[in-house]
């Protein structure tokens, strides 16, 4: 089941925030390199945008990590993607109650998934 209409005003608000707080400022290195979110059903996924390092008329946009919403328990469940490519629980933290709690998660960045 998708979010509903005030949950993605919710998300936009919270995680978009997030997504413009990280990103750079002015315009020539934001081109390079910004950071955006996708939703889907009951995850959102942040990702890092970029040109492609062959051809900069192709944009990038890689996922390094997702949260879940679990409706049943009222928890976000927490995944970074691996080198291969498949998306893992978060040790240091597997599930947070709030987006703003997995904001922090994130800025935190325990084990160096997200941000190296």
């Amino acid at each position: 089941m998708a979010f509903s209409e005030f949950e993605l005003k919710r998300i936009e608000h919270i995680i978009g925030g997030y997504c413009i707080n990280i990103s750079p400022k002015d315009k020539v290195t934001w081109d390079l390199l910004h950071f955006d979110y996708d939703v889907d059903k009951q995850s959102i996924t942040l990702l890092e945008v970029r040109p492609d390092w062959r051809d900069n008329t192709i944009t990038r946009r890689s996922p390094f990590v997702r949260i879940t919403y679990v409706k049943s328990s009222q928890i976000w469940k927490m995944y970074w993607l691996r080198q291969n490519l498949q998306w893992d629980r978060y040790e240091p933290c597997e599930s947070v109650e709030s987006l703003e709690e997995f904001v922090r998660v994130v800025t935190q960045d325990e084990y160096g998934c997200f941000f190296g």
